[in-house]
Parts: C-alpha cells; sequence; structure tokens
C-alpha cells in the first residue's frame, strides 16, 4: 500500500511540476537565494546536487533508503526514466529480462520454478518448462537446434539421440529408435515387415533365401508354411496344383515321387500304397503279377517261394490260406519237421534268431547283438538296457492363442479369435516294447524361459486330457502367446517299472490376438495420396453462419493394433511369435455433418478404433438394372459386401425369390435396393380344369430374367389356382396377391415413370383349357378384354388419392361372362403430371439406438417422382442404446431367450467364472431396437491353492523373474510376476569387436556385441557389409596370348586388380523352330556360329506322330535330328501326321410301318443298321385278311415277310382285303408234348386246327441224345419232327439215349449265315454245342434277328442246364403253360433274374434292348461286384442298368459300340446276345 502510496505522489510532483509560472512567494527565498527543494518521500532538503532529476527523490548518497525505493537495485536507473519496472525486486525493463517472464513479466527471483532458457517464458503463462534441459516445449523443439524427441517429446538432456537421425531426417531419441534386428538400420522412415519385423530389403533378402521366387512371401509369416515342402524345404507356388503338391501326403510332388518306389508314382501316403507291393520282393504290383488266390500282399512268383520255403511242394496251396498252417501242420511238422524260420525276430541280452513257426527248441540264424551308438541292435531293434523302442516322436504344434470367453474386451470373437474351449492340440506318441508287455505313458510341461525350474507333471484334469494316453489333447489357454512351453513324454514298462525313456520335447508355439477394440495407430499410404477436399458451412450454436475445408488429409490404410494381452495392464511379451503389430481396416462410425457449398452434405466419418476422419459427400442414389459390371464375367457375377460377407447378384435373387437388387449408378457408389420382379404374362404350364385339379404356371422378370416356374400357389402359400380362382399379373406394376377368389380387395402399385402419374387401368381375361374339341366347341379359350372406364366400374378401381396405389374388387366371374381359372392382366394408362397433386414422403427409417436412418424422400403424390431426396440418418458418435436394458433369461426346451423373469430360467449366457472364465452376469436386450447388449464381465474365480514357481535370476543370457503364481486346481496363472532385463541388455556391459571394413573384392563386418560382465559371450552378432567393388579406369588396348582386348585397371588405393576384356567373338546366326500346329518342337541352341552341330526335338500332339522336318532358308542336311550350322540363319519345320482313326460306328435307318387301317403290323426293329434283316409281321381285324406289304419309300424286297435293310430310311405300308364270306369257325385241339426226363421238348404250337403242320423240337442234356418220338394218343405220323393235326387232342412224348461216348462238338458250322471271322462265329457254335440254341432253321441262325424277352431268358436258362422250376405258380397271365418257355421263366423269377414287365405280365414277345440283356446276364451271375470307371457317357448314373453295364466292361462281356457309348436302348440281335453269354461263360 505504502508503495502504491508513493508512486501516487511523485505522479502528482511531476504534473505539478509541469505546472508554467508559479509565483514564489517572499519568504521562500533566503539569504543566498538558496535552490533546494524537499524530498517527497523522506522531507529532506536537497540541494540540486542530492536530489534525481527523474523522480525528485534522494540520491543514494544522500538516503540509500529513499533511492532504493524508486532506483533499480541492478543498475541504479532511476524507475521514472524507463518503461515499465518489477514491483517486486524494484528492477528495470533492462534488467528484468532473465529473470521475469517475457510474455506477462512474472517475477521468478526466490521462485522454485524457472524461466525458459530460450524465450524467457513462464509456467504463469501455461507452458512446461523441461527439468532437465531448462527449455520450453516450443524452444526444446525447434528444428534449427532440437532438444527433445520429435516422437516422444523425451528430452536429450535425460535420453540419448538415435545416432541416425541424419538418415531419417526426424530428430528422434534411442527409446524410439526401431532398428531392424538384421542390418540394424533405423526403421523410422522405412518400411517394415509386419510379420518378422525387418526392414522390407532384409525381409525380401530372407525370403529368396528360403526359396520364394519373388521374395514376397516373409519367412515368419502365417503363410510361409504354407508354401514350405515338409520333406525338402522347398518352395510350392501353388499347393492347389496336383501337379506341383500332393495333398496326400503333403510333400512337393519332387518328394512325393521321391518317396514312393512305385513305378507310376502312386504317393506313399496313399491308403492302398502298402498294399501296392509284394512283401517279399518289394516290386510294385505294375511290374509283377500279384497273386489272386488270396495272398493280397505277394506277387505269384513270392507267394510260390513262400509256400515252398515253409517245406510245401504243393502247386495248389496259397501263403496266405486260411487253411495254409493247418496244412503245414497236419502234412509238413511231423517227426524230423523242416524248421521253418518265422519272419519276426525273438532275441536275449546277447543274441538275436528266428524261431521255428512249429517247435519252440530250435533257434535259427542265431547271432550276437550288433549295437550302435545309441545301443540299439542294428539287426533286431533290441535296445540294451531299455526294451522300449520309440517309433514316432511328438511333433511341435502351430496354433493361434486363446482370448477369454468372458467377455474380457466386450465382443464375440472375431478375427480368428478363439475361446480356449474351442481352440485344442494334440501331442502323439508312439512306441512298442520288445518283451511283449504293455506301456505306461505320462505327460510333462517343460517352462523353456527358466530351463533349470523342475518339468511340470501334468495332472488329468478338464484342460489337459489323456495324459496317461499316448495322445496328449489340450486346450491351448489365453494369452499363449506370451508363453514358452514344451512337452514331452516318458514312457515305461508295465513288466519293469523301471525301464522308462523319454521322448523328444515337442514346442507349443502360439501366433498373437488382435482386437478392433483396442486403440489403434494410423497408417498411411505410402503414395501420398490424400482424401477429397470439400468447401463447407456450418452454422454454430449462437446461430453464425461458418465457411471452412474439410478433407485433404493424407490416406490411411488402416490402423496398427498391438497384441491384445500386450494392451493395457497385461505384462509385455517375454516370448515372440510372429509380430506384435498388425495393420486392420477402419471401423467408420459416423460422427457430424456439414453442408457443402455447391449442393449436397459433407459427412464426416471417424474411425472408432484410431478417430481417423473421412469425409463423403451424399448424393442421390440412381437405382437401375443393367450397371457398370466392368471386371465381371456378368451382371450376375457382380460381388455386393453385405454385413462382411460377400454375395453375387444370383445369390441375392434365389435367396430373396421375389426380387432382385438394383444398384446405384453413381461411380464408386456400392449402394443397393431390392426391387420386387416385373413379371411379364404368366406361360401357363398347366390349366386348372373342371375338375377341380391344381393349375401350374411361370414367368419369367422382364429385368433380370429370372424365372418362377410352376407356381401353383400365391406368395403365401394359402391359396391354390383352380377353377374357382384366377391368376393376377401386372404389367408395369405389382399386386399385393397373385392368385384371388371373387370378393377379393387388393392393392395395385403401378410403375414409376418420370414425368407422369397413372390414372387408370386396362383389364384382360383370359381362360385357357388343357383339352378342347374343335367340332364340339368344347374347351375353347375364353378372353375378356375391358378399356379403363369399363374397368373402372366392373372391378371398382379406385386410387388413395396418390396415383401411387390403387385399389380393386374381383367381381363374380358370371358377372364378367368367364368361368374361372383364367387370368386377369392388369396394366395401368399413365398420362403427364406437373406434380401439382401435392406432396407425400417415401422411404422413412427411424434412426434408433445405433442404427442409422433415413428422412425418407419427398415425392409427388400423382406419381411418385422423388422431387427432393432425403438423407441418412447418422447415429451420434459413440451412440449406445436409448432404450431400457431388460435382462434376457432362458426358457423352453430349446434355450430361447425371454425378458419374462417369471418364465423360470436363469440368466442368459450368465457365468459365475471359475478357473478359465471370468464371471458375467448375462445379456440384455434394449426396447428401443430389440438388439441384444453384453453385460458386465467379473474376474476369474481361482478356487484352488496358489503354487509359486517359474522363479530365476537374472543372467548374462536369459532375463530374471519373480515367478508366477499358479492355481494349482487348473495351472494356469493367476497373478504374474515381473521380468528383469539380462546383464547383456544393460548399457555398458560390452564392447565392440571382430569389425572389418570391405574391400573391392572383400565384404566388410559391422563388428560383435561382446559380453565384458565375465561370459564373454558374443550376444549380438553383426552384419556383412557389402564389398565396395572395383572402380576400373578407362582401359587400354592389350594382348593376352593370341587375344586382342581392353585392360582394366582399379583405382581405388591398395587394389590395382586388373582385368582384361577380350574383343566381341565371332558372329552367331539364329536357329528358328517352327510346327504345323499338331505338336511342340525346338532346337538346343537359339544362336550358334558356323560349324556347331544343332539338336532338333520333336513332340507329336494327341492323335498325331512326327513325319519329317522340313527345311524351309538355308541348305542344311537333317540326319538323326541332327545338323551342322551354316554360315547363315536357319529355319526348320517340324512336320506331324494324323494317326489313323477307327471306323466309325454303324448308322442307324428308322424303320416305320403303317397299314390301311383294316389292321395292324408292325417291325421287329424301330431302326438298323444298312444290311439288318428286318422281319415284319401284320394282323388284320375281324373281316379282313392280309393282302401284300406296300413300300412307300426307299427300294427294298419284301419276301416271306422280311427284307435287307438298305442305306436310307424304310416305311413300308400293310394293305388288307376284305373277306367274301366270313371264315368258317375252327376247332383247335391241344398239342402236348412231354420228355422221359434227358432232355426237353417242345411245339411250335400249344393248340391246332385239325389239318395244321405241327413242328417238333427236342433237345437232349448232356451225355444224351435224341431217339425218337412216342405218339401217346391222337394216332399222327411223325415226319422230319413234323405232322398233321388231326380231328383231336394229340400227346407226344421226346424219347432220348445215353451217349455211349460224349458227342463232339460240330465238326462242320452247319449254318450258312454264320460267316467264319464274323465276332459271333465261335459264340454261335458254342451254343448249338452246349444245347443253347439249333438256330431258326437247320442251316440259318438268323444273327441279324432281334431277340424276344422269352428266347432271352430261356437262353439263360439253358446255360444254366434246364434246371427244373421250384415252383408251378406262374405270376404272368401272359406266359402259357407249355410254351417253350414256361419253365425258363419260372426259374428266371425264382433266381432273381427278372420280375417281369408288371406284377402279373412278361412280355415274352417284348423286342430285348441292350441293358436289358446284360442285366439279365449280370442277375443270372448272382449281381457280382461291378467296376469302379464308367468309359461310356450314355450310361447314366443311377440307371437300373449302370452297376451290371459296369461288371460287364470289368469282366470283358462288352466293349461297348464305341469307345465312349454303349447304346443301352439299341436292339440286341440273336448274335449279341449268344455272344454276350458266350464271353461270360468263358
Amino acid at each position: 500500500m505504502r508503495k502504491r502510496l508513493m508512486s501516487i505522489l511523485l505522479c502528482l510532483v511531476m504534473l505539478f511540476s509541469l505546472v508554467p509560472g508559479a509565483a514564489v512567494p517572499v519568504h521562500a527565498f533566503w539569504e543566498d537565494y538558496d535552490n533546494g527543494q524537499d524530498c517527497e518521500y523522506c522531507d529532506h532538503y536537497h540541494w540540486a546536487e542530492n536530489m534525481c532529476d527523474g523522480c525528485g527523490f534522494c540520491t543514494v548518497d544522500c538516503n540509500s533508503d529513499c533511492f532504493a525505493e524508486f532506483h533499480c537495485n541492478d543498475c541504479g536507473e532511476c524507475l521514472f526514466n524507463t518503461a515499465y519496472w518489477c514491483d517486486q525486486c524494484y528492477k528495470c525493463a533492462d534488467c528484468m529480462e532473465e529473470k521475469h517472464c517475457s510474455t506477462c513479466a512474472k517475477c521468478y527471483i526466490g521462485e522454485d520454478d524457472q524461466l525458459c532458457g530460450e524465450c524467457h517464458k513462464g509456467p504463469c503463462c501455461s507452458i512446461t518448462i523441461c527439468d532437465s534441459c531448462g527449455f520450453c516445449d516450443d524452444c526444446a523443439n525447434d528444428d534449427s537446434d532440437p532438444m527433445h524427441c520429435s516422437l516422444c517429446n523425451a528430452c536429450f538432456g535425460a535420453v540419448d539421440e538415435c545416432v541416425d537421425d541424419d538418415d531419417t531426417g526426424v530428430i528422434h531419441c534411442v527409446d524410439c529408435h526401431t532398428a531392424c534386428e538384421q542390418c540394424e538400420e533405423c526403421l523410422l522412415n522405412r518400411e517394415s515387415c509386419e510379420d518378422c519385423g525387418l526392414c522390407k530389403e532384409c525381409c525380401e533378402i530372407n525370403s529368396e533365401d528360403g526359396g520364394c521366387p519373388d521374395g514376397e512371401t516373409c519367412v515368419e509369416s502365417a503363410e510361409w508354411d504354407e508354401h514350405i515342402c515338409p520333406g525338402c524345404d522347398g518352395w510350392v507356388t501353388d499347393k492347389e496344383d496336383e501337379d506341383e503338391f500332393c495333398e496326400t501326403c503333403e510333400l512337393c510332388k519332387e518328394c512325393c515321387e521321391g518317396n514312393s518306389d512305385c513305378s507310376e508314382g502312386m504317393c506313399a501316403m496313399d491308403t492302398d500304397y502298402a498294399d501296392h507291393f509284394c512283401e517279399d520282393c518289394s516290386l510294385c504290383f505294375h511290374d509283377s503279377d500279384p497273386c489272386e488266390d488270396g495272398c493280397d500282399q505277394r506277387c505269384k512268383d513270392c507267394c510260390l517261394d513262400a509256400v515252398r520255403a515253409m517245406g510245401c511242394d504243393h502247386d495248389d496251396w496259397c501263403f496266405s490260406d486260411s487253411d495254409f498252417e493247418n496244412h503245414l501242420m497236419a502234412e509238413h511238422s511231423g517227426a524230423g519237421h523242416t524248421h521253418i524260420a518265422s519272419a519276426s525276430w525273438s532275441a536275449d541280452g546277447t543274441q538275436h534268431w528266428h524261431p521255428c513257426r512249429y517247435c519252440n527248441d530250435k533257434k535259427l540264424n542265431a547271432a550276437n547283438h550288433e549295437y550302435d551308438a545309441k545301443g540299439v541292435c542294428k539287426v533286431c531293434g533290441y535296445i540294451r538296457g531299455s526294451a522300449i523302442v520309440i517309433t514316432r516322436q511328438p511333433k511341435g504344434v502351430k496354433c493361434k492363442t486363446s482370448i477369454y470367453s468372458g467377455g474380457d474386451y466386450n465382443e464375440e470373437p472375431e478375427n480368428g479369435l478363439l475361446y480356449s474351449e474351442n481352440n485344442q492340440v494334440t501331442f502323439s506318441v508312439s512306441a512298442k516294447s520288445l518283451k511283449g508287455d504293455g506301456l505306461t505313458y505320462q505327460w510333462y510341461q517343460k517352462y523353456n524361459a527358466n530351463p533349470t525350474m523342475a518339468p511340470y507333471k501334468l495332472p488329468e484334469t478338464s484342460y489337459y486330457i489323456g495324459v496317461n494316453t499316448p495322445t496328449l489333447r489340450l486346450l491351448v489357454s489365453a494369452e499363449s502367446c506370451q508363453d514358452d512351453y514344451s512337452y514331452y513324454c516318458v514312457i515305461g514298462r508295465k513288466g519293469d517299472t523301471s525301464d522308462t525313456v523319454k521322448t523328444a520335447e515337442a514346442k507349443l508355439t502360439a501366433t498373437h490376438a488382435y482386437s478392433y477394440k483396442q486403440a489403434g495407430v494410423p497408417v498411411h499410404t505410402d503414395d501420398g495420396e490424400r482424401t477429397p477436399k470439400y468447401n463447407v458451412t456450418w452454422v454454430d450454436k449462437n446461430g453464425d453462419t461458418h465457411n471452412g475445408v474439410v478433407g485433404g488429409d493424407p490416406k490411411c490404410d488402416g490402423h496398427k493394433l498391438p497384441c491384445l494381452f500386450e494392451a493395457g495392464y497385461y505384462e509385455e511379451h517375454y516370448m515372440t511369435s510372429g509380430t506384435k503389430e498388425r495393420i486392420f481396416p477402419h471401423k467408420f462410425e459416423y460422427d457430424r455433418s456439414y453442408d457443402a457449398v455447391g449442393g449436397g452434405r459433407v459427412d464426416m466419418l471417424v474411425c472408432t478404433v484410431c478417430e481417423y476422419e473421412v469425409p463423403v459427400k451424399s448424393h442421390v442414389h440412381d437405382y437401375g438394372w443393367n450397371w457398370d459390371c466392368t471386371g465381371f464375367d456378368s451382371i450376375y457375377e457382380y460381388t455386393f459386401n453385405i454385413g462382411g460377407s460377400t454375395m453375387t447378384v444370383e445369390q441375392l435373387i434365389l435367396q430373396s425369390g421375389y426380387a432382385h437388387p438394383e444398384k446405384c449408378k453413381v461411380s464408386g457408389c456400392e449402394e443397393f435396393i431390392m426391387v420386387p420382379h416385373s413379371w411379364g404374362r404368366w406361360n401357363v404350364v398347366l390349366c386348372p380344369d373342371t375338375t377341380g385339379s391344381k393349375g401350374g404356371m411361370e414367368a419369367e422378370c422382364s429385368f433380370c430374367e429370372y424365372t418362377k416356374t410352376k407356381i401353383d400357389k400365391d406368395d403365401e402359400g394359402e391359396r391354390n389356382w383352380t377353377k374357382d380362382t384366377a391368376l393376377v399379373t401386372v404389367k408395369n406394376g405389382r399386386a399385393t396377391r397373385m392368385i384371388v377368389k371373387p370378393g377379393d380387395k387388393i392393392r395395385l402399385y403401378p410403375d414409376d415413370k418420370a414425368g407422369q402419374k397413372a390414372v387408370g387401368w386396362k383389364v384382360e381375361y383370359l381362360r385357357e383349357y388343357n383339352e378342347y374339341d374343335i367340332i364340339s366347341g368344347t374347351g375353347l379359350p375364353v378372353n375378356k378384354k375391358w378399356n379403363t372406364n369399363e374397368a373402372k366400374t366392373l372391378f371398382k378401381l379406385v386410387t388413395n388419392g396418390s396415383a401411387l396405389e390403387w385399389g380393386c374388387t374381383i367381381p363374380a366371374f358370371s358377372a364378367m361372362g368367364a368361368p374361372g381359372g383364367g387370368q386377369f392382366f392388369f396394366e395401368p394408362v399413365y398420362a403427364g403430371c406437373d406434380h401439382s397433386g401435392g406432396t407425400t414422403v417415401l422411404n422413412v427409417k427411424p434412426q434408433v439406438c445405433d442404427r442409422k436412418g433415413y428422412t425418407g424422400d419427398t415425392a409427388c403424390a400423382d406419381c411418385g417422382y422423388v422431387i427432393k431426396p432425403g438423407s441418412d440418418i447418422y447415429p451420434p458418435a459413440n451412440a449406445g442404446h436409448t432404450g431400457t436394458l431388460q435382462p434376457l433369461y432362458y426358457y423352453g426346451t430349446n434355450n430361447s431367450a425371454t425378458t419374462d423373469p417369471n418364465m423360470g430360467g436363469r440368466r442368459y449366457n450368465a457365468k459365475s467364472g471359475d478357473c478359465r472364465h471370468r464371471a458375467y452376469d448375462g445379456d440384455y436386450r434394449c426396447t428401443a431396437c430389440g438388439g441384444t447388449v453384453k453385460g458386465k464381465t467379473g474376474d476369474f474365480r481361482h478356487s484352488g491353492q496358489l503354487e509359486l514357481r517359474d522363479v530365476r535370476e537374472a543372467t548374462c543370457t536369459e532375463k530374471g523373474y519373480s515367478g508366477n503364481q499358479y492355481c494349482k486346481d487348473c495351472g494356469k496363472i493367476a497373478q504374474k510376476g515381473t521380468s528383469t532385463p539380462s546383464l547383456h541388455e544393460i548399457d555398458g556391459n560390452s564392447k565392440l569387436i571382430n569389425a572389418v571394413k570391405p574391400t573391392c573384392t572383400a565384404v566388410g563386418y559391422s563388428g560383435d556385441q561382446q559380453c565384458t560382465r565375465g561370459c564373454g559371450q558374443i550376444f549380438r552378432y553383426g552384419h556383412v557389409i557389402d564389398k565396395s567393388g572395383h572402380d576400373w579406369n578407362d582401359g587400354k588396348p592389350a594382348t593376352q596370348g593370341k587375344s586382342e582386348g581392353v585392360l582394366y585397371t582399379c583405382r581405388r588405393v591398395g587394389c590395382g586388380e586388373t582385368k582384361f576384356v577380350k574383343n566381341p567373338a565371332a558372329t552367331e546366326y539364329s536357329v528358328k523352330v517352327s510346327t504345323d500346329g499338331s505338336g511342340t518342337a525346338s532346337a538346343s541352341l537359339a544362336t550358334a556360329a558356323a560349324g556347331t552341330e544343332i539338336i532338333l526335338t520333336a513332340k507329336a500332339d494327341t492323335g498325331y506322330h512326327f513325319k519329317e522336318w522340313q527345311v524351309v532358308t538355308s541348305n542344311v542336311t537333317i540326319k538323326d535330328n541332327k545338323f551342322t550350322m551354316p554360315a547363315g540363319n536357319v529355319e526348320v519345320k517340324a512336320i506331324f501326321e494324323k494317326n489313323a482313326t477307327p471306323p466309325p460306328a454303324p448308322t442307324y435307318y428308322s424303320i416305320t410301318v403303317t397299314s390301311d387301317g383294316n389292321g395292324t403290323a408292325k417291325a421287329d426293329k424301330t431302326s438298323a443298321a444298312a444290311g439288318t434283316v428286318v422281319t415284319l409281321t401284320e394282323t388284320p381285324k375281324s373281316g379282313y385278311h392280309f393282302k401284300q406289304w406296300q413300300v412307300v419309300t426307299s427300294n427294298v424286297t419284301i419276301k416271306d415277310n422280311k427284307f435287307t435293310m438298305p442305306v436310307g430310311n424304310v416305311e413300308v405300308k400293310a394293305i388288307f382285303e376284305k373277306n367274301a364270306t366270313p371264315p368258317p369257325a375252327t376247332t383247335e385241339y391241344s398239342v402236348k408234348v412231354s420228355t422221359d426226363g434227358n432232355g426237353t421238348a417242345m411245339a411250335d404250337k400249344t393248340s391246332a386246327a385239325a389239318g395244321t403242320v405241327v413242328t417238333l423240337s427236342a433237345t437232349p442234356k448232356s451225355g444224351y441224345h435224341f431217339k425218337q418220338w412216342q405218339v401217346i394218343t391222337g394216332g399222327v405220323t411223325i415226319k422230319d419232327n413234323k405232322f398233321t393235326m388231326p380231328a383231336g387232342n394229340v400227346e407226344i412224348k421226346a424219347i432220348f439215349e445215353k451217349n455211349a461216348t460224349p458227342p463232339p462238338g460240330p465238326a462242320v458250322n452247319p449254318f450258312v449265315d454264320v460267316p467264319e471271322g464274323s465276332f459271333y462265329y465261335d459264340a454261335v457254335l458254342w451254343a448249338v454245342e452246349k444245347g443253347v440254341t439249333t438256330g431258326t432253321s437247320a442251316t440259318t441262325f438268323e444273327p441279324d434277328g432281334s431277340c424276344t424277352r422269352a428266347q432271352a431268358v430261356t437262353f439263360l436258362w439253358r446255360v444254366a442246364g434246364c434246371p427244373a422250376p421250384k415252383s408251378a405258380a406262374m405270376p404272368f397271365t401272359d406266359v402259357k403253360a407249355g410254351s417253350f418257355y414256361y419253365d425258363a421263366v419260372l426259374w428266371a423269377v425264382e433266381n432273381g433274374i427278372t420280375k417281369g414287365t408288371s406284377e402279373t405280365t412278361f412280355e415274352p414277345e417284348g423286342i430285348c434292348t441292350r441293358a436289358q440283356i446284360v442285366t439279365l446276364i449280370w442277375r443270372a451271375q448272382k449281381s457280382p461286384a461291378a467296376g469302379t470307371d464308367n468309359p461310356f457317357n450314355d450310361v447314366k448314373a443311377g440307371s437300373f442298368y449302370e452297376t451290371a453295364v459296369l461288371w460287364a466292361v470289368k469282366a470283358g462281356v462288352t466293349k461297348g459300340t464305341s469307345a465312349v457309348t454303349f447304346e443301352p436302348e439299341g436292339i440286341c440281335t440273336r448274335a449279341q446276345i449268344v455272344t454276350l453269354i458266350w464271353r461270360c461263360m468263358k
């Protein structure tokens, strides 16, 4: 206060001094006229020399206290002469600079805080002063001389500056320095590999060294192992290519074929591989014949040798025969038997031997053990000291780490994350005991991070499964990417508990886990691209309008995410399995919106993970069909991204069933809508008839061409199209129902047309019938049409005030004058629209919770034209659920969810928590949007006691660790310890050694870091520095030997190396090889000097062979595919020649048989090849008789109802003539034929009228011959197996006589139409010999004649020996007793060969097809197993004859009509069926 008062007083004095001409009173003058005055501060009277001219107060010589109040304490300058001063320390403006804030002048003398040493600003002005360097942030980060790291702002006074600053252009500290571990270059501004962490150049070098041809796949990436052959570590480009990779053994093709001993390269891991070699001589069965008598694992020669080796000299025994051992024991193992060595070894501690197969007192081939370095006998495998042999060691496993299933991250598993219960791995081992006793197993876990810690003996829990079995199965725990465990098994022998062996250790390696819920770091693109820039305006809360620019920022590829278990409160990884960071795509949400200058809106989308912003300018969607589908084969293959998954246009159409997508045609926009199909007229498949059955129809969308087929119900599936309903089709629009009945009220929606509105409808009704009669007029179509006015009245068409929707009432069918069961066709009538009829809002969608809404489009109420499009309503940033969150409960047997707590269910998905799961209070449901909301997650609840493990001290090479607290129940870490760095990781504990500078010809070395703390170990190796390379001079001409050239010398100091470059060599000429297009050809050299030998190679395409070389240019002679190069270019051409083609399949021509209407006629074939004999049959109707055959087309001669097929189609017509008088009725008498049992006999008729000639035939069975006919009744005379029918019944018996010796086969071919050399020649002679057939006469067989079903069954029955049927009950009404095929049909039915054409018919005269004949033969052979290869494209899978045909091909019964056809429906001739049976019986 005192100081302020003095300041005021000082000001008054100064003002007073300015008053002009003040009168001086007389008493003021002394005698000596004294000019002194009083000090205003201390009242001292002073002469002028003792008073300050500036302030008028005492000088320092007069009164120091007074002087100090108004003068600078540093320089003594009067404070009245300075611009400002500090009223605390009394310093002038010049002396205040270093101790006062340069902004607000606050005094810092005596204060604990300090000013910036550069700009002299203080904390009073909201700046921070670094304690280390004494500078504020702005001064410390000055580009000219920065004192802080530009990345983390660490002060270089407390942390070292990175030495690579100049290379990267970024000043940063060593803590922010990330170096490539291989080349040690700073990675700050260099691209690095996210998998291995190295720079891109080193990663590519390692990749190429590992075999990757382009170096683009990192050796540490998950994709690397997918390209590496486990056998040779070689590179496999595409494992889907069967020529490059074998999926069976999972090795490259070279390794697969190298591991296979098969001459045709069968994979050694193929399930049939082991059965593909002879187990004795090891020859592939491609190179030797396998024994087919049951010895599947030996060739024929080795099987016979094995039988001989067993002491058996019989040729009819197979070594693998089930009775062979009994045979040997019975006939070859008596006293003095030959000792036969078994295949297995027996052993004791001294020797091994083969025991005799039949006695235990003989040791064969006994010898002492031959042990290797591990104590295992090289011969028998006996282990010295242990009888346990490990045949398969456990292998390491790579897997994904697990996450906690209690909702630790408030998300469902994504991006490949797994819960532990769904993430299991197995380790397995295989072993055997040489003693033959059982084995025991115990698995252990080894903690590799602390090798001195005792292995953990695994208990049997829900976490460790099968710890006492050869296969250990365990659940991969969460945070496994931080762990470093190996697993091994200790195997023991039950017969000797002290005999144990330990397997190899198998390591579990888990990859890192990443989640979108973490905070990410944006990763900018390398190409310098930026986001679009927009000029925008916005209005603040005060109503003021602002202008600005958004966008123009560097584009971002995504953001980096650290491993889940290194983020937050988790400890840093101490075991690395791949990169700890990955780049993931952004997850955008709407944040805010601006008005775009020039129209439109700009929405700002913000990534919820890394807060990266992208501006998106909205536009009016222009939806339509036929958008630009460049890059896809068709519009139906165009792919949309829907909810994270992709679907093609075709999939969307099929999934919807009623609509197709129409995409926005604005470039870059992927928005689409589903638009209902626009059906054209329905194509009626079946009209409803008058009996009440249903109709069906199909239609095609006029836009996407989707076809809706055979619709017999409406879209709701509630109504059928019958005679009482009608179908509705809308042209240029749609209706609410497809099938209607009278009285239905439906809505009609016309399609939008720009500038037009629907003013009415035209209606048409069409009723069609499936069948109609033109003559009677029944069933004719009914068609009704109504114009706009008529339709409006009849159908009561009304609009709701908008042309967008119309109402319609379906009238009664009687009111229309038409029956039901037809189709309505509605078509809107349009007129121009001026949009003056008001507006309506379409497509409104509310924004609820975190779901996007839509304001709706303002449209014309008359025509639906969108006048003003709406906009998306984005949810606010970090929008949550606005409704009440209601707890969900289980209910019902299907564990459905409900919000009703009275249903008796427990909380939905709630978990109490245990050792492996966090507690979770269950799911909730939002009442606003109906979405499911996650509840709160609790902690783990370890119920077991805690045990301290994993404690270790830090060494030079290993980190120390305080130890982890494990739960004894689950074996999981309940409390983690802390790690300390190894001694090598501490600065100052190492020195640089082995550094070498590079030279011209030798590489250098950056040097190694060697420990100086005592171990002397090199813990960080350097890297190779590329050799500098020679710096050659311009060179000078020189001669070496006979060569002339240029001699170059290296300019580098200390090198002086030279190189000699010869002058260019002699001229080389080109060699060009071409082909005629039917193969490939090449030469050994593309260019060559004169006199060089050139070797040519030619390879023909399939169906061709090499013919000759044609010299196109030059004059060379080619001999043995070689020629000598002339002094000039050479061009040769390879000429190929087509292989001879097999004769074409025969052409079949049609046979058409008609009649004049007075009877029926047919041929035994409907088609036939040229030269085939065709038999005609005619049947006159009552009152008519056959007159003649009339040839309509072709030129054939018909004789005895037969003709030979010409080259061309044939049509004949049967002509009948009316009988003069009806023929008299005739009486038919029965003809019965029997035998004495030693053969079969039959008559060509079972009954006949008197005077009819009857022909008899007899077939003896094997060993007999026909003797005579015995007339039982009828008294007829038989001559040449014929007799004339008397007027009465006849019974005849065939008598056979036993042959004295077996009758020889026919020495001479009896048939004139069976030429020698024909494919059926031997088959026909065999069939005659076996009594299968006797031909159609004594001299004819009719090989091209068709074969009936009766004849086919009879042939098979005779081949079987004519067995008597077991049953006399004939199921077929068309198989008459006494017919020649009667017993054959009964036998075929009993043996499952045929079931007839129906339950009561057999159709004995039906013509057999090739498919039927092969099926009958196959069934007669007891339906044997079929082959697997189907060479015929006309034998369809699932057909009744498929298995029979495949068997016939495999058995050699048929080869088809060509290499690829069988012609199952082709007619089977007599020659073909006899040949098929003959081949089957050979």
